[in-house]
């Protein structure tokens, strides 16, 4: 299945004041049918902020535009922002951010991830796959892995348990 992204560069006046505005917005994102989103700020220009708002499909990224466009006109909004440039919609064609260590993802075939090596047998998630804290991080492959998330540290120590001594009373 193959997404949507919309692309949002903006820059705002006060980065810490426009992502508390930003956040107020959570439900209304998920009402509109935005699967993921990913908020990203200038190392360089820190007032430089991108947002991307991951769609199923084109079709949704489009009707979410003027909503969005109602948005940027509140006068909040304006308070807050410098400079907002027209967003863009861009269709994801490679995307790793969800399988880090497992290879290339296209369309909905693995390149170079265990699966799609040893036969027909396509990566998909299993039934009732949730995502683990752990994928973002790199210690495992993310909701759509069968294989356990393996942690890089040491395993931990075998638990001993203390022996008793039992004295027998003469």
């Amino acid at each position: 299945m193959s997404t949507t992204t919309v692309h949002v560069q903006n820059k705002v006046r006060d980065f810490d004041t426009w992502k508390a505005n930003f956040d107020k917005y959570e439900r209304f994102r998920s009402d509109q049918g935005v699967l993921a989103y990913r908020v990203s700020r200038g190392i360089a220009e820190p007032e430089a902020v991108i947002v991307d708002l991951e769609f199923s499909d084109k079709n949704a990224a489009e009707a979410f535009l003027p909503k969005l466009a109602e948005i940027m006109a509140t006068p909040q909004a304006q308070q807050q922002l410098v400079h907002h440039e027209r967003p863009r919609l861009y269709d994801v064609v490679t995307d790793t951010s969800r399988y880090p260590f497992r290879g290339e993802l296209t369309a909905d075939r693995a390149v170079n991830s265990p699966r799609s090596r040893g036969g027909s047998r396509a990566a998909r998630p299993p039934a009732g796959a949730r995502r683990t804290s752990g994928s973002a991080a790199g210690l495992g492959a993310g909701p759509r892995c069968r294989r356990p998330i393996r942690s890089t540290s040491a395993p931990p120590a075998p638990r001993v348990r203390a022996r008793t001594s039992r004295r027998v009373a003469a």
